[in-house]
């Protein structure tokens, strides 16, 4: 809930500032943290908060290993930075919970035995919400064509292109859905750190603030109505 703090705060700054190209890439990360709040908060147990931990340190373990073999091809002389590192890691390790060399990289698939999508679908976030939050914006994370072709290019006659490099115009569509994706997960966080009594107690100011999401969102649909692209 943290993280999804912080990625809103920043999406939302992004935004004010009328920078679709990077409040994109923020949004994309914003609906994954709320999947995985929500598919945490469903299925909670020892095991998957566990599993959670244990899936983000292959990276680490797999860095550990490169450096152990590199210290093995100097016949045992560790480098400063390598030192340095490996009690970076071990600290991680340790923290989360393991020792760095029970990451067992032979284990395959993501944490949870499913992947987003299918996470997305076990907490009712399938479908358009999928494919609209997540998967469109691969496009605009790993600057693929339409990326490009959508922000940082203008056409300038039959195959030729030059730079955008003036900053696009952002719509309210991804505030309005995330803001109110983000209030669900908060109804989950809070039943579930505390039970209906807390979630009582907050319900009024999450009906609110819903509610005004969804009024400024319809208010905006029906200002689009009769307008045409690039208006829109």
């Amino acid at each position: 809930m943290v993280r999804l703090s912080k990625l809103l705060s920043a999406f939302l700054d992004q935004t004010q500032q009328r920078r679709p190209e990077t409040s994109t890439i923020l949004s994309r990360l914003t609906f994954e943290t709320i999947v995985n709040v929500r598919y945490l908060i469903a299925n909670f147990g020892p095991e998957l908060a566990a599993d959670y931990r244990r899936y983000s340190l292959r990276h680490e373990r797999r860095l550990w290993d490169v450096i152990q073999a590199n210290i093995k091809a100097r016949a045992g002389v560790v480098l400063p930075i390598e030192d340095r590192m490996m009690k970076s890691i071990d600290r991680a390790a340790r923290f989360s919970g393991f020792e760095i060399e029970s990451i067992d990289l032979k284990a395959k698939g993501p944490w949870g035995g499913k992947d987003l999508r299918q996470k997305a679908e076990a907490v009712g976030l399938d479908g358009l919400h999928y494919l609209a939050a997540f998967g469109g914006m691969s496009h605009n994370v790993h600057g693929a064509w339409f990326d490009l072709q959508q922000y940082h290019l203008k056409e300038a006659g039959e195959d030729a292109f030059t730079p955008k490099l003036e900053w696009g115009r952002p719509r309210p569509q991804p505030l309005f859905a995330l803001g109110t994706l983000s209030l669900d997960a908060v109804a989950d966080f809070f039943n579930f750190i505390g039970g209906d009594e807390t979630l009582a107690h907050m319900q009024d100011k999450l009906d609110d603030l819903m509610g005004r999401l969804h009024r400024a969102s319809e208010a905006h649909e029906a200002y689009l109505v009769g307008k045409t692209w690039p208006e829109i």
